[in-house]
Order: C-alpha cells, then structure tokens, then sequence
C-alpha cells in the first residue's frame, strides 16, 4: 500500500483544502475513493467558467510577451546543436478528448521516434540533445506553449495533455484514466507539482489522483497556488 500525502497551505480556503492520504492499492476502493474516480459529480464550475478563460488568456498575452525575448537565442542553440526545425509540434488530446497541435522548442534528435514509434521520455533519454537537456532542466522547451493557451487548446493550469497513442495505451489498462479529457489540459497541473515525471502505465495511474483532486477542487485560489509551486520546482530545478 502507498500513501500519497498532502500539504496544508493556510491560506487556501477551507474548501481547497485536503487532509490525510489517498491510499492506493491493488484492493477494491473505498466510497471516497469511488468517488474521486467520477469527479463529474462534484466537478467544478470553476472548470468551465469565464472567469479561467479570462485569466488563460491574459496570462497567455503577458507570458508571452516576457518570455519572447528567449526566442532567438533558444532558436540558435537549436539549429547549431542539432539538425531539424526549432519548434517541434505534436498531437495531444486536449478537452473532450479533440487533438490539437502542441508547439515546444524541439530538445530531442530529429525523428526521434521514427524507428521506435511513440514512447515516454525517460531520465537520460539518448535521444535528447545537448541544448535539449538545458531547456528542460529550466523549462525553457515549455515557452512557446502561450500561443496554445492564447488560442484556447491549453489553460494556464489543468492535467498535461498527452498524445493519443499514449492515452489509448493507459486506458486499454486504465479505463479511468480518460477522466482527465473532462478538463481542459495546462502548462502545469497539480500533478507536476505534486508526483515527479511519469514514463510508465503504473506511474500515470498514481498520477491521476491529483489530476482528479484538481478537477474536483478547480479554483483561482488553487491554480495560484499550482503556479506558485511550479515556480519553486523551477527554481530548484526539479523536473515534472
């Protein structure tokens, strides 16, 4: 059995706040646990609201704006340290489970997958270039991610999108695991903040639980409180 446990943050209102551990285990789950996997019974309006668009789509101005000036230099580095475009875009399942295109600065090989086909990234991937290893460590790959939230396939916090390959393959495992289409996806969620980088089934479905927790306790409160601890992990340089 594995205990997954939250932190308190006094200033969250009451509403926001958790206490105690989700238990996760190979047993049958409890009635609260039940109910976390239908968060649409207590999902928040906050979800679906105005008010988050609003804010996604100042934010994805402002965030863009302040981060362009990296955009030459990272472009360089980029070209002179390997061979292939700048940007790399891929197909992720975004709200309701529709594909869109997500734009990264490209920090792997060109092709990378070619041979292989879709798979997870994992610590010390050969396929990750010398300048690819540094964007990531400082989430600068993450960057050109504004224009999808400016354009309405991201928000500023919600679960990681993921690639549909990879969401077929989870929920063939996972059923579950497609509750997190009911959200629009973000840059950063309570998952990343919270769990470390997931390469596996096993890994995505501990995951979940905090995709879930996000869904069910969406709020501007939260979300602050989701950017202010990506903040601290990109600082300290910890990977998501």
């Amino acid at each position: 059995m594995r205990s997954v446990q939250f932190i308190f943050i006094d200033w969250i209102p009451n509403s926001l706040v958790w206490s105690g551990s989700i238990f996760m285990s190979n047993n049958m789950p409890s009635a609260e646990q039940r109910a976390l996997m239908n968060p649409k019974r207590h999902q928040s309006p906050y979800l679906m609201s105005r008010t988050k668009r609003s804010i996604d789509i100042l934010v994805g101005v402002v965030g863009l704006f302040f981060t362009f000036f990296v955009y030459i230099p990272v472009a360089i580095l980029v070209k002179l340290d390997s061979r292939g475009p700048v940007f790399y875009r891929q197909t992720r399942l975004g709200l309701n489970g529709r594909e869109f295109r997500l734009i990264k600065f490209r920090t792997m090989v060109f092709d990378a997958e070619k041979s292989n086909g879709p798979s997870w990234a994992v610590q010390n991937d050969p396929r990750i270039t010398r300048v690819g290893k540094l964007l990531r460590r400082l989430y600068l790959d993450e960057f050109p991610q504004w224009w999808n939230v400016i354009k309405g396939d991201m928000s500023l916090v919600g679960p990681r999108p993921e690639r549909p390959e990879l969401t077929e393959l989870i929920t063939d495992t996972y059923p579950k695991f497609s509750i997190r289409l009911e959200a629009k996806p973000g840059i950063t969620g309570l998952a990343q903040t919270e769990y470390r980088y997931t390469n596996s089934i096993a890994e995505s479905r501990h995951k979940l639980n905090y995709d879930q927790r996000y869904m069910s306790h969406a709020s501007v409160a939260l979300d602050a409180w989701v950017v202010l601890r990506t903040f601290r992990r990109v600082l300290l340089r910890r990977g998501t």
